[in-house]
């Protein structure tokens, strides 16, 4: 079934409700920031008077008996009793504090009667108390932590219920200033905060229950309590109006609140005690994590329901002023923030700790620069100031790392550039499984990125050293000072990257093209990456070794007590490597060579069309040639990889084609001669593919090792035999010599081809020597036909 995959544009529709989403989040963040701003310049103009009155008979006002939080100014001057005449010059009943909430608040001037003589008094913005601090810490704190919450532990619905009760905590006490200075709105949220709260609590541990053990709960108490609120929010509105009966709605809706609070707190506990006592059987992690929870809540809550809010609602006036008791409601944030950092919770502990080791190294300079600006500021102001100050440097501390990390392209180009490379070149050391390649994939780099003439890396055995070098670099001097352990004086910088029963290895390098030395940071960097180098070398080490000695496990002549099993391991080490070698060219015909002639296809449907000019045609010519050239080179890998015209044409025509294809670029002259091409074919075809790949293994040696001039490949059938012959006039070698390892060379050419033929039950002789060229004669047996 065909399926349309084309990006398909989204529904008018949902385009235009996620604008709305856009737009009314928008405007929920301006609405909320007004908000703010106007609860805070009431909190810090208006002066906190916190004085009631009360109404007789005859419609005249008399201050009601003082709480001990009324400013001190005026203690010595009002007193219970004083007859109220005016308020900012006009009557009483016609100022919004007296109407509205029966006190003094707002108000600048106070014309009082005691005892028939008039009194004028002025109300002047007093010295800045202690508990005036509370809405700041209080809104702090819960925004705090319900940013923490939700951008943190973001996918848990436990979590964000938390941010948003942290959240009504922070506002409930922003507003708790304005609201003790008579402001509608500061009055409103308070009383909203209240009720939402229990509500809130009630569904993060309904969810956290549900999130942490799976247990089903009942929802039908928290309908009600949103209907309940619901109910309670509507005449809020009246909190905006001012008539006769603005006092009785604001003292209904009070009381109704307080008492939809300790309702609220009742119903929560009374759930998490059920949870625990389900729960306390099994002996879960949930069970001890509702326990915590429960205890915090019910110390939090506990002094301000007893000593105020039960109080006034039982006789009317609370035992202890609000902003006395709420202080405790502290403690719940306080035990969250300690249930996080203990992992019982959220596993954000990190954080807060972060959070709190700058809150706590910002306390001196806060008082440093509190003290500082002393003279210059109101002191009625410099406990706010220093609360502030606080908040702003322990912000800027936690955000300095992230602020620096995105600033060090700018601030520190060098430094982010060694960063970003030093992570690509440890990607490309996972990629390198042979030495020869340290030197096009570490080398090159390492030198691109430090700048210098040139790099090394010295290997030092017992009886010899080899040398892996890019660039610029004086070898003799290198080697000198890898010999030396790298604690000559020199010109070269050498850093030893590993050492062990076989070799020790160092790194060199030299100064920067500039000629100057490298800086701390380029050094940084370089300690960095020897470490990756020292693993990708001991991991090389450790393959290699492994794969040489599986290499003569299965180069074991057949008079070395060869065994069917050993055999089986032979057979099972060629199929391994041809059908990684059939996927490799696989994967490269079906999408690196198809992409390349998509290109191809492309640019002539381009080109064909357009009328171009010589110079424009010559350069669009070239890459044209170019994309040939890689695409030629892309077969000839496909073909070593899989030489599928061994089954099409035979081993003596691949044979054939192959050299005179390689011949065109080969450093010297190939010669090829075939004889009994009809017997050689009837040979199986895995025996000529074996054959196939020995031939490929003699000339890669070649091209490697021999320095000839002249290189020969004879096939022939003769009597029960296939005989397969190479000669070439190079440099030879020495079978028996006992040398180090070659570095640029797997090590294993000579093992991979007389594991082929024992295989193949054959045999194979090298006749050789230092400066006396190579000749190596395969014979393989009559039972490799068919």
């Amino acid at each position: 079934m065909n399926r349309d995959i084309h990006p398909r544009k989204a529904p008018e529709a949902a385009i235009r409700f996620s604008g709305k989403r856009r737009v009314g989040a928008i405007g929920l963040a301006l609405a909320f920031i007004a908000c703010h701003v106007w609860l805070l310049q009431v909190t810090l103009r208006v002066p906190f008077f916190n004085v009631d009155v009360v109404p007789s008979a005859d419609q005249r006002w008399y201050v009601h008996p003082l709480t001990p939080l009324a400013d001190q100014v005026m203690l010595p001057t009002l007193k219970a009793g004083d007859e109220v005449v005016r308020i900012n010059g006009n009557p009483p009943a016609d100022f919004v504090s007296v109407v509205r909430w029966h006190t003094l608040d707002q108000a600048r001037t106070v014309s009082i009667v005691r005892d028939g003589v008039p009194m004028e008094l002025t109300i002047r913005l007093g010295k800045f108390p202690p508990y005036n601090y509370l809405p700041f810490l209080g809104g702090t704190c819960g925004y705090f932590l319900a940013a923490v919450c939700y951008f943190k532990i973001r996918p848990s619905a436990a979590a964000r219920q938390l941010a948003m009760l942290f959240l009504c905590f922070g506002v409930t006490f922003t507003s708790l200033g304005a609201s003790a200075r008579g402001d509608a709105l500061g009055k409103a949220l308070v009383l909203i905060g209240i009720i939402a709260a229990p509500l809130l609590f009630l569904q993060f541990i309904l969810k956290l229950a549900q999130e942490k053990d799976d247990i089903a709960v009942d929802t039908r108490p928290l309908n009600v309590y949103r209907s309940l609120i619901a109910v309670l929010i509507l005449p809020m509105a009246f909190f905006f109006i001012t008539s006769k009966w603005s006092y009785a709605i604001y003292s209904s809706v009070k009381m109704a609140g307080v008492a939809a609070f300790i309702g609220g707190i009742i119903v929560n506990l009374a759930v998490m005690l059920r949870l625990h006592i389900r729960l306390r059987q099994a002996r879960t992690y949930m069970s001890k994590l509702i326990r915590n929870l429960w205890i915090t809540l019910l110390v939090s809550v506990a002094p301000i329901t007893w000593l105020h809010f039960l109080p006034l609602l039982l006789v009317g006036r609370p035992l202890l002023p609000v902003h006395w008791t709420s202080w405790t409601l502290f403690i719940f944030p306080v035990g969250v923030a300690y249930l996080v950092v203990s992992k019982e919770l959220y596993d954000i502990g990190a954080f807060l700790r972060r959070a709190m080791i700058t809150t706590l190294f910002s306390l001196l300079p806060a008082a440093v620069i509190v003290a500082a600006l002393l003279p210059f500021v109101p002191t009625v102001y410099a406990g706010l100031y220093f609360v502030i100050i606080v908040i702003l440097l322990s912000a800027t501390l936690y955000l300095m790392e992230n602020v620096f990390a995105r600033v060090e392209v700018v601030l520190f180009p060098r430094k982010h550039e060694l960063h970003a490379s030093l992570r690509q070149m440890a990607r490309k050391l996972e990629t390198i499984s042979n030495f020869r390649d340290l030197r096009d994939i570490f080398l090159s780099d390492m030198v691109a990125v430090l700048r210098v003439r040139g790099g090394a890396i010295v290997f030092v055995y017992k009886h010899s050293t080899e040398t892996i070098a890019f660039g610029e670099i004086d070898q003799a001097e290198a080697l000198r000072l890898a010999t030396a352990g790298s604690r000559e004086e020199s010109e070269l910088l050498c850093l030893p990257v590993t050492r062990n029963e076989t070799y020790a290895s160092f790194l060199i390098v030299t100064r920067k093209q500039t000629g100057l030395p490298l800086i701390l940071e380029e050094k940084t960097w370089l300690t960095a990456i020897v470490s990756y180098l020292a693993v990708c070398l001991e991991n090389i080490r450790l393959v290699r070794r492994l794969t040489v000695r599986l290499q003569q496990l299965a180069a074991r002549g057949p008079g070395e007590a060869e065994t069917s099993e050993l055999n089986w391991f032979r057979k099972l080490t060629f199929e391994l490597q041809e059908n990684e070698r059939k996927r490799i060219a696989s994967d490269l015909h079906d999408t690196t060579m198809q992409d390349i002639l998509f290109l191809r296809s492309k640019l002539t449907a381009i080109f064909e069309p357009m009328w171009l000019d010589d110079a424009t045609y010559r350069r669009v010519a070239s890459v044209y040639e170019y994309i040939d050239v890689i695409n030629a080179t892309l077969r000839d890998s496909f073909f070593e990889l899989f030489p599928h015209l061994l089954h099409e044409i035979g081993l003596v025509r691949t044979l054939e084609k192959w050299l005179e294809n390689e011949a065109v670029g080969a450093p010297f002259h190939i010669w090829y001669r075939s004889e009994g091409e009809e017997a050689i074919e009837r040979y199986e075809p895995e025996t000529k593919r074996h054959i196939f790949r020995i031939a490929q293994e003699l000339l890669s040696n070649a091209k490697k090792h021999s320095r000839a001039e002249q290189v020969s490949f004879t096939l022939t059938a003769a009597g029960d035999a296939m005989v397969l012959v190479y000669r070439d006039d190079g440099v030879g070698f020495e079978p028996k010599a006992e040398t180090a390892p070659d570095i640029e060379s797997s090590g294993m050419g000579i093992e991979y081809m007389r594991s082929r033929v024992h295989f193949l039950k054959g045999a194979m002789m090298m006749d050789t020597g230092r400066g006396c060229g190579l000749q190596v004669t395969i014979t393989i047996p009559l039972a490799g036909r068919v």
